[in-house]
């Protein structure tokens, strides 16, 4: 199974996103189609890479979402990142200075 997001929109207006297990891109429209998400709206589909799907919660899943709650799972997905480390280019550096004798 992947996970796909589904965009929505109405000419220029944004009607929700949905996100959904398939086996592929076709069958994640059909499913939306059963479930009668947004019917009139145009869709983009997307397949999400299994990395980008694992930290989608399980509450995100399967209905569609709104402006509001897309700004929520932007900041818990923010909030789940990890800081890189510092690269050693721009690490301090943590001995004196060598002088010469």
């Amino acid at each position: 199974m992947w996970l796909f997001q589904l965009c929505y929109s109405v000419g220029d207006s944004f009607e929700g996103v949905v996100f959904l297990e398939a086996t592929s891109h076709g069958a994640a429209l059909w499913a939306a189609k059963q479930e009668g998400v947004a019917p009139n709206a145009d869709c983009h589909v997307i397949k999400l890479h299994p990395d980008d799907a694992q930290v989608i919660p399980n509450g995100f899943i399967g209905r569609l979402l709104g402006v509001d709650e897309l700004a929520e799972l932007e900041r818990i997905l923010m909030s789940r990142l990890h800081r890189k480390p510092a690269a050693s280019s721009a690490k301090r550096r943590t001995r004196g200075l060598r002088t010469r004798a």
